[in-house]
């Protein structure tokens, strides 16, 4: 048994190479342009719940809250989809996530209003056809499963870039969809707040920043289970001696 810690050292360096490190956690950007669904415009747009409010498919626009003086008092909500690209993603879960948007004007009556992102469960290809009004595709797009909720000053700087930590739900809506799209929901939850408000194509791309661990690959796990297992085995054969 004297060679066994001559084994030791070896299999140690096995052990450690096998396990995976923070430093492999990787940052990686996703924005509403990337495979685009319609092509020549982002994949974004908004709903209103009934006719009256202008609305077609050759607009991008993102605008969330009650409608602007001179229309009826008519709440849009709005959709943002990503698509997940598994090439970017590299075979990694998604351990954190981050909605990157600006903010455009805004306003209401309160000092503060709530916006609040949601899962979209209607048909994408529907929910992209954006023509007109949909009161069911309106409703989906502020109630279900919630994906984070966020307070905003109403006015301010129309440029600040708002950064929304989106919730573990929405995390697991990402890791179960990767290779295809991501889709939610964005409503103003309290008062009659308004949000995202621009000329089309004035307020740039969005973007989900996305924090990223590898998944260890089957062989890596192999050479883990195998370290441990002799590693146990040495240590069982120096305890009887």
């Amino acid at each position: 048994m004297k060679m066994l810690p001559w084994i030791f050292a070896p299999l140690a360096a096995v052990f450690l190479f096998s396990l995976p490190t923070s430093a492999s956690a990787a940052l990686v950007t996703i924005d509403t342009t990337l495979n685009e669904f319609r092509r020549g415009l982002e994949n974004q747009g908004w709903w209103p719940p009934t006719i009256g409010y202008s609305n077609n498919t050759d607009s991008d626009s993102h605008f969330v809250g009650w409608s602007t003086p001179g229309y009826s008092d008519t709440e849009v909500r709005s959709f943002f989809t990503f698509y997940l690209d598994p090439a970017l993603l590299n075979n990694s879960t998604i351990t954190g996530a981050s909605f990157i948007i600006r903010k455009g004007d805004s306003g209401g009556d309160a000092a503060q209003e709530t916006l609040g992102f949601f899962d979209v469960t209607s048909p994408l290809a529907t929910v992209m056809h954006n023509v007109s009004s949909n009161f069911s595709i309106w409703t989906d797009l502020g109630t279900g499963t919630s994906y984070g909720n966020y307070v905003y000053t109403t006015g301010g700087n129309a440029d600040e870039n708002l950064v929304i930590a989106l919730d573990g739900a929405a995390l697991a809506a990402m890791n179960a969809g990767i290779g295809s799209y991501f889709t939610m929901g964005a409503a103003v939850t309290s008062g009659d707040g308004f949000i995202f408000r621009q000329n089309p194509g004035s307020l740039g791309v969005q973007s989900l920043a996305l924090e990223t661990t590898p998944v260890p690959e089957p062989s890596a796990i192999v050479l883990l289970v195998l370290s441990l297992g002799l590693l146990a085995f040495w240590h069982a054969q120096v305890r009887r001696t």
